[in-house]
């Protein structure tokens, strides 16, 4: 059930970040996590700040306040929504 989440949520970000001319994918924009541990809103909100690339999630679906730890190296979104999801 997770990994249907996981994907919804990977797909809306995908949706989300192309226009007419967009040829690449948003997941492989490189993110560097601005902190270590947070909670995965936290890290949402990072990752929307660092790229302007919007991150659509349903609040039933994801739990938003559980903390998770990342990597203080620099990643991609996909890498960073498959530990953080």
């Amino acid at each position: 059930m997770r990994y249907i989440y996981t994907l919804l949520l990977t797909l809306s970000v995908v949706l989300a970040s192309f226009d007419a001319g967009a040829q690449g994918s948003a997941l492989q924009t490189r993110y560097k996590p601005s902190f270590t541990k947070g909670s995965v809103k936290k890290y949402i909100r990072d990752i929307e700040h660092q790229t302007h690339i919007p991150v659509s999630y349903s609040n039933g679906y994801v739990d938003v306040r559980r903390m998770v730890q990342l990597p203080e190296t620099e990643i991609t979104i996909a890498e960073a929504l498959n530990i953080i999801l």
